[in-house]
């Protein structure tokens, strides 16, 4: 009986290396690209939270006057939302508001 040698089974192998390495490469680049997507999705859903209680900071600080309470400059408060957070300032500008009054701006660090 006669064995032949098949002289191809080296190309075989040098193509198959050849896509491994390729589809690694794209994987590693989807993986890459999937992770920045998390951490631009994390940013926002800080910006909505701090959104979210700079309103409530507002309402609070307006209720707070109707009761014949005092906001000034500076004073604010800390509130914590999953886990982060929210360090909450408010500014008074006097007269910048409607018919002269006064306005308040509120800001939050996060």
């Amino acid at each position: 009986m006669v064995v032949r040698l098949n002289n191809e089974s080296g190309l075989i192998m040098v193509l198959v290396t050849m896509m491994v390495i390729v589809m690694s490469v794209v994987m590693v680049g989807l993986l890459g690209r999937n992770f920045s997507a998390v951490l631009s999705s994390e940013e926002q859903l800080r910006r909505i939270e701090a959104e979210e209680v700079a309103r409530g900071a507002y309402w609070r600080a307006y209720q707070n006057m109707i009761t014949g309470g005092i906001i000034t400059n500076g004073t604010g408060y800390s509130e914590v939302v999953d886990g982060r957070t929210y360090t909450v300032g408010y500014t008074i500008v006097a007269g910048a508001g409607p018919g002269g009054t006064n306005a308040i701006s509120v800001s939050v660090g996060y």
